[in-house]
């Protein structure tokens, strides 16, 4: 018997043991798989960044290079109306007017794209608004001069002495003309300062996060399997020891000798139906009373088994018996075995 329990509890053992072994690994590759969904999620992340990035450098280029750009050619074209305009004064050539009429043209386009690149910036819309007023004021200066050299000789040598006269409107449009490209540099700088900003606080952001939860992913998969596999273990010893107990408890009851466990301090924890049957009191009354109440020979019994007494008489309603006690002490109480040897 002793054998066949020694390996019926080698093989619960292995069982538990063997299914601890396969709940960690399964946490752990379950652990491994969110592991992997939180470096994918990270590097998903860190693309899309770096797309959102990218989107914002298209929109730099499609806007705020053309914006720079355009702010320039307003200067360029403005000298090319002066010099068209110069060179019809001279010659009196209407072919002369060929560069100023291009660049007439092109300070209206250019005006144009500017007021649609710039609708969203207030202080950039307001330094057109004076670009256009200082050109505007040109076209009708070159216009006039233009008019007196139609005229004739005369007009020509008006047209001439009054160019002077113009200067001061040039200068004050290319003063504005660069105060407008001052502008746009500055939105250049804004926007491309703040685009690496947005990228730097969104990188750092991501791989701050992502580095927690990396830490925490793989303290789990360190730490956690085994902690869930000694849980495990745990629970499944205390079940097999439940079961151990239930077992022994349930083959008690059926040993035709009476035997009740007794704690340190004195009282019943455990009677078996035997026991009832011999004392006439039943599991349910006999549990959590002191072993003395409900049997008042226990002492003597106790005592005749400690000295080795084969029997010992005892009084049990009314009715002498002849017992034969043996004992058994274990730390915590003692476990008492009483054969009613009456008849023999």
């Amino acid at each position: 018997m002793s054998v066949a329990a020694n390996r019926a509890g080698m093989r619960l053992r292995d069982r538990a043991s063997i299914g601890a072994i396969a709940i960690k690994q399964r946490v752990r590759v379950s652990l491994f798989v969110l592991l992997t969904l939180i470096v994918a999620m990270l590097a998903i992340g860190l693309l899309a960044s770096y797309n959102l990035y990218r989107s914002a450098e298209d929109h730099y280029v499609r806007v705020v290079l053309p914006l720079r750009t355009t702010s320039r050619d307003v200067l360029f074209q403005m000298e090319r109306e002066e010099t068209g305009v110069r060179g019809y004064i001279i010659t009196g050539n209407r072919k002369s007017l060929d560069p100023y009429r291009a660049g007439r043209q092109g300070v209206v386009a250019d005006l144009r794209k500017i007021a649609s690149l710039a609708r969203t910036n207030p202080e950039l819309n307001d330094r057109l608004r004076e670009v256009r007023r200082d050109v505007i004021a040109l076209h009708g200066f070159y216009d006039r001069l233009i008019v007196f050299v139609v005229d004739g000789k005369a007009g020509r040598e008006r047209a001439i002495a009054e160019l002077p006269s113009g200067e001061a409107l040039a200068v004050r449009f290319r003063h504005t003309a660069v105060l407008l490209q001052g502008d746009t540099k500055r939105i250049v700088d804004r926007t491309r300062h703040d685009q690496r900003a947005t990228l730097q606080r969104t990188l750092a952001s991501l791989s701050i996060a992502g580095a927690l939860a990396l830490a925490v992913a793989i303290a789990l998969i360190v730490y956690l399997p085994e902690r869930l596999r000694r849980l495990y273990a745990s629970e499944e010893e205390a079940r097999r020891r439940a079961e151990q107990g239930a077992n022994a408890a349930q083959a008690l009851a059926h040993v035709s000798d009476a035997v009740f466990l007794v704690d340190d301090a004195g009282v019943i924890r455990f009677w078996n139906a035997a026991g009832g049957q011999l004392f006439g009191i039943s599991a349910r009354e006999a549990v959590g009373r002191p072993a003395t109440a409900v049997v008042p020979e226990y002492a003597g019994l106790v005592e005749a088994a400690r000295r080795g007494d084969r029997f010992a008489a005892v009084r049990i309603g009314g009715d002498e018996r002849w017992l034969a006690p043996m004992i058994s002490t274990f730390d915590g109480g003692t476990v008492l075995t009483v054969r009613d040897a009456t008849a023999g």
